[in-house]
C-alpha cells in the first residue's frame, strides 16, 4: 500500500539500443579465449560450464560474434528461453533485425541467419528435412545437460557444423549420462558458483536443505497421491521448518514447485488458511 502511494512514474528516456555496448566481463573474456583456442585447434565440440546468473547467454553471443558464422543455430528446450536468447544475441551482434528468427511450434522462420529453435520442433523428421546437414557452421546447445535425450541426439547425428558449443550450469547428472563425453571431453571453460561469488558476479546467499516430508513413513514425491501432496500436515511441516531456519525481511516469501494444478490450488488454499496468503 505504501509503495502504491509513493510510486512516481519514471521519465522515459529515448535511447538508441546500439549506443549501449555490452562488453564481456573478466570471466567471460577468459572463457572466450579458451573457446577460440578450441576452435582454432580444429576441435569440433566444446562445453562451457557456467553457473546460473553468470551471463551464459551473453557469453554464447560474444563467441558467435567473434566466429562470424555464415549461419548459426541455437537449440534449447523452451520457446520462452529461445525468445529471450534471440534478444540477447541481437543486442550483442546487431545487424538487420530480419537476420534473427524463431523455429518453434508457433514460428517457422526457416531462412533466418541466426535461428533460435526449440528442440521439440527442429528434431521432428519433417522439419529436419528442410535443412542440409551442413546448413549451419556453428551450433549452440543451451542447457546442454539435456543433450543425451533422443531428440538432441537426433540433431547431433544429423547436423555437421564446424563447431558445436554446449553450455550448462549443471553438467553432473544423476542419470549416468555423460555430458562431457557428448562434447568430446573438451571443457572449454568453467565458471562455478564459488568462483562467481568470489568475483562478486552474484549476490551471496544461504542455502538450507530441509529433510523430505514423509507420510506414514513414505517420502513424498510428484507421483504421490494428491491427498498427501496437498495435506494440512505437510503444510504444517513446511511452516515449522520455516520458523526453525528463519528468513530475511519482514515476512517469508518464496516459491512452491507443484506437480500439477490441483496441487497448486489446494496448497494455496492451505497456506492462506495458515496465514500465508
Amino acid at each position: 500500500t505504501d509503495y502504491r502511494k509513493n510510486w512516481v512514474k519514471p521519465e522515459r528516456v529515448a535511447t538508441d539500443r546500439h549506443q549501449t555496448k555490452i562488453l564481456p566481463n573478466k570471466m567471460q573474456k577468459a572463457a572466450l579465449k579458451q573457446i577460440e583456442a578450441l576452435v582454432a585447434s580444429g576441435e569440433k565440440r566444446g562445453l562451457v560450464v557456467s553457473a546460473t546468473g553468470t551471463g551464459k547467454t551473453y557469453l554464447g553471443a560474444f563467441a558467435v560474434k567473434k566466429y562470424q558464422p555464415r549461419r548459426f543455430l541455437y537449440i534449447v528446450h523452451r520457446e520462452q528461453i529461445a525468445k529471450k536468447s534471440l534478444e540477447s544475441f541481437y543486442r550483442v551482434i546487431g545487424g538487420p533485425r530480419s537476420d534473427y528468427g524463431l523455429l518453434t511450434g508457433n514460428r517457422h522462420n526457416l531462412q533466418a541467419k541466426y535461428l533460435f529453435a526449440t528442440v521439440q520442433t527442429i528434431s521432428q523428421p519433417e522439419m529436419l528435412a528442410n535443412f542440409n546437414s551442413d546448413e549451419f557452421d556453428y551450433i549452440l546447445i543451451d542447457e546442454a545437460h539435456r543433450a543425451a535425450a533422443p531428440s538432441y541426439q537426433r540433431l547431433l547425428h544429423y547436423f555437421k557444423p564446424n563447431f558445436w558449443l554446449g553450455m550448462t550450469a549443471t553438467p553432473e547428472r544423476m542419470d549416468e549420462q555423460n555430458v562431457y563425453q557428448i562434447f568430446d571431453y573438451n571443457l572449454a571453460y568453467e565458471i562455478r558458483l564459488r568462483d562467481a561469488l568470489e568475483e562478486k558476479m552474484l549476490a551471496p546467499f544461504h542455502y538450507v536443505g530441509v529433510q523430505d516430508y514423509e507420510a506414514d513413513g513414505v517420502a513424498i514425491d510428484e507421483t504421490t497421491d494428491l491427498r498427501y501432496l496437498a495435506s494440512t500436515s505437510r503444510v504444517d511441516y513446511v511452516l515449522k521448518e520455516l520458523d526453525y531456519y528463519g528468513y530475511c525481511g519482514t515476512k517469508a516469501k518464496g516459491l512452491v514447485f507443484c506437480s500439477r494444478q490441483e496441487e497448486a490450488r489446494e496448497l494455496a488454499r492451505l497456506f492462506s488458511q495458515k496465514g500465508h496468503p
